[in-house]
């Protein structure tokens, strides 16, 4: 929902939109409103709860997709214009109406059939002008993709979840023989499966013909812990497990007559119970007890059930696991099967065990890899994709991570390595299936490693490997970056063609433009650039999120790029009554930068400058070397910063001001540049006792520290 919910959040700001709400059917076929944005008054997105939306939108939102499902799809989208001339709709907006004037709605349809809508309001009568509503279409097609690709992504992510559980669930059979860090294992990687709110544990006892709480989650049953139900207990879900030995589901309620179990169980409303024998080698362990409030899924009994013979061997015995023949082999079976990665090294960095899964994503089978080299595997697996950091689990000498972590013991988790495009012998199976559309041919694979130590017999040390192919999430990320490109691009060219226009204009025929009407002019044109710098500072963070933000770092003279900036903004500055000035040192020397960036960084800094020193104050601008630095610092006379504010200033939609305008993007995206630079930035009081200095220092071209 992460993503869906970067498209609401975008559409707020880029659409002005008082309020985005993003509704979607639920499992009873119904639109309900699943992500909700504000736009604040200082123009950021800010999330808020889904069913902030007003009934009378939500109901018009639900009677409008069924019309539109009974008519295929066709039905148009809802769009009214003032809803403040309607006295009765007001009064069904609620105590937010001040804000919702006009209102559109762009439904979401995957092949014809409405999944849900997206709803936008707008503060202003006007405030969802034509060209707004095709963005608002656009911003649908993006959830629509959005949504079938998290499907796809989901249903392979929910395999693997249940096949980590059931690993992790087995690893802590041969890790811990300590009975409560088991169980309390077992209950975590059971609601890795399967949520509920409380659960009971029982262990069989066979001839006292009794069951016996072990473990226990939920404020009610945990106080179970220790007490016994009887075998033949009369209307008893847990004991009709046992006598049948099969899994039961039901519904209990405070009107039904239930036994102190059920009854915490439940937490005092009504509640589904499930209970599954504990059943291994043909024996009855236990069994286990899950309730909550909505009923189980034949998917989640069927995750359970693959659950239950490791959890019915954790209840048989704890310390005779590792000598367990039966469960070994299940332990194999699942290590063979598994979806993810799964690779066994020694003390030699050689391998001594690997799953299908993993040897695919080196091209190769699992018999070529036995007593081979890990490093010089993944060499040569990466080769096809060599660039600085693309597998950092080997490295030469001394810094070797796979060496590192079992020198350690300390385990490393998230550890990305990119991958060439699988050749077509081993494009298919596996987690490969979330690779996107483009095919195996052409599309580079990165895969997420953790890295775990472990003593193997002989208290030989050992490491394992589990990796999962994470380029599915990774396509959203860049296929998110790619649309926000677009959307810069498809607003960018007009705008510029605007202001070029508008520029030649002033210049042609400024001085016969009556003098009380040329600030309308002026003020036209700096609006128009701050609209242009706003879409480069959004497509900055949206590319550093994707990983696809690139730098072009040459020897360039920052004198000149900031000159540029200084130029673009003086129009804002006189408008604004603040003194402008641009002061370099004389000889100052290149820096390693990309000259683009540079002068965004001069743009954003200047113009904060501009915009927060009161009428009459000066903006200072200067560029001067510092050993191996070249800075650019910009001082202003302006109100400063707060002392609570000056922690946050670098973040994304931060504003110490929230009545100042802007998106709280531009010190953000200063500090990003900044850091890919490798380089600093730096915030301190004006010595002359008003405003502040801001500065960035970039990297001196050909300086060797």
């Amino acid at each position: 929902m992460e993503a869906l919910a970067q498209t609401a959040a975008t559409a707020a700001v880029l659409l002005s939109a008082s309020r985005v709400w993003i509704a979607l059917r639920d499992r009873h076929g119904v639109i309900v409103p699943r992500i909700a944005y504000m736009l604040t008054p200082e123009g950021a997105p800010r999330e808020i709860a889904p069913d902030s939306i007003p009934l009378v939108i939500a109901d018009t939102i639900r009677n409008l997709a069924n019309t539109a499902n009974a008519a295929n799809g066709e039905s148009a989208p809802l769009a009214l214009g003032d809803m403040h001339k309607t006295p009765a709709l007001v009064s069904q907006l609620g105590p937010d109406s001040a804000v919702m004037r006009a209102l559109g709605s762009a439904l979401l349809t995957d092949n014809g059939v409405v999944i849900g809508a997206i709803i936008v309001t707008s503060a202003k009568p006007d405030g969802l002008a034509d060209y707004r509503r095709v963005m608002l279409n656009t911003f649908a097609k993006l959830a629509v993709d959005t949504i079938q690709m998290f499907a796809s992504a989901e249903n392979n992510k929910a395999q693997a979840e249940e096949l980590s559980a059931i690993l992790s669930a087995s690893q802590a059979l041969t890790s811990t023989l300590d009975p409560d860090e088991l169980f309390r294992t077992i209950i975590e990687n059971i609601q890795r499966v399967v949520v509920f709110d409380s659960a009971l544990i029982y262990r069989y006892e066979k001839r006292a013909r009794r069951l016996r709480v072990i473990a226990a989650t939920g404020e009610e049953a945990e106080r179970l812990t220790g007490s016994t139900i009887a075998e033949d207990a009369e209307g008893s879900r847990v004991a009709r497990a046992v006598r049948e030995r099969k899994l039961n589901t039901g519904a209990v309620g405070p009107a039904d007559s239930v036994g102190e179990h059920t009854e915490a169980l439940r937490g005092g409303g009504s509640a589904r119970l499930l209970c599954m024998p504990l059943i291994t080698r043909g024996r009855l362990r236990g069994v286990a007890t899950l309730a909550r409030a909505s009923a189980f899924s034949a998917a989640e009994t069927s995750a359970l059930e693959r659950l239950s013979p490791i959890i019915a061997t954790a209840l048989e015995n704890v310390g005779l696991y590792q000598q367990s023949q039966a469960e070994r082999q299940q332990l194999e079976a699942l290590f063979a099967s598994a979806s993810d990665g799964i690779a066994l090294v020694n003390e030699d960095l050689l391998f001594i065990q690997v799953n299908a899964a993993f040897a695919r994503y080196l091209a190769t089978d699992e018999e070529s890899l036995l007593g081979k080299s890990v490093c010089k595997a993944l060499s040569r697996a990466t080769d096809g994709s060599r660039v600085p950091g693309s597998c950092p689990l080997c490295d030469d000498g001394p810094d070797c991570l796979l060496r590192m972590v079992m020198r350690t013991r300390a385990q490393r988790d998230h550890v990305e390595c990119v991958f060439p495009p699988a050749p077509p012998d081993h494009a298919s199976g596996g987690a490969d299936s979330e690779r996107p559309s483009e095919g195996p041919a052409t599309t580079a694979r990165t895969i997420d490693f953790s890295l775990t130590p472990m003593l193997g017999p002989g208290q030989r040390q050992r490491l394992l490997l589990v990796g999962r192919d994470v380029s599915g999430a990774r396509a959203i990320e860049r296929f998110r970056a790619e649309q926000m490109h677009l959307i810069g691009h498809d607003m960018g060219s007009p705008l510029n063609a605007i202001t070029r226009n508008m520029e030649l204009f002033i210049k042609l025929y400024g001085a016969q433009v009556p003098r009380e009407h040329l600030p309308m002019l002026t003020a036209s044109l700096s609006s128009a650039y701050s609209i242009s710098y706003l879409l480069a500072d959004l497509e900055l963070v949206t590319r550093k999120d994707a990983g696809q933000l690139t730098f072009d770092l040459r020897p360039m003279n920052l004198v000149e790029e900031v000159n540029a900036a200084a130029l673009e903004l003086r129009m804002e500055a006189r408008e604004a009554g603040v003194a402008l000035s641009f002061e370099p040192d004389p000889q100052v020397p290149h820096a390693l930068a990309d000259p683009i960036r540079v002068r965004q960084v001069a743009r954003n800094l200047i113009g904060n400058a501009i915009k927060y020193t009161p009428r009459g104050g000066d903006a200072r601008v200067r560029v001067f070397a510092d050993g191996a630095w070249v800075t650019l610092a910009v001082e202003d006379t302006g109100v400063g910063v707060p002392a609570a504010a000056k922690p946050y200033i670098w973040q994304r939609y931060f504003q110490a001001d929230r009545d100042a305008p802007g998106s709280g993007l531009g010190l953000a995206s200063v500090r990003i540049i900044a850091k890919a630079h490798h380089g600093h930035v730096n915030m301190r009081e004006n010595p002359a006792g008003r405003g502040s200095i801001f500065s960035v220092s970039f990297p001196r071209a050909g300086h060797r520290a």
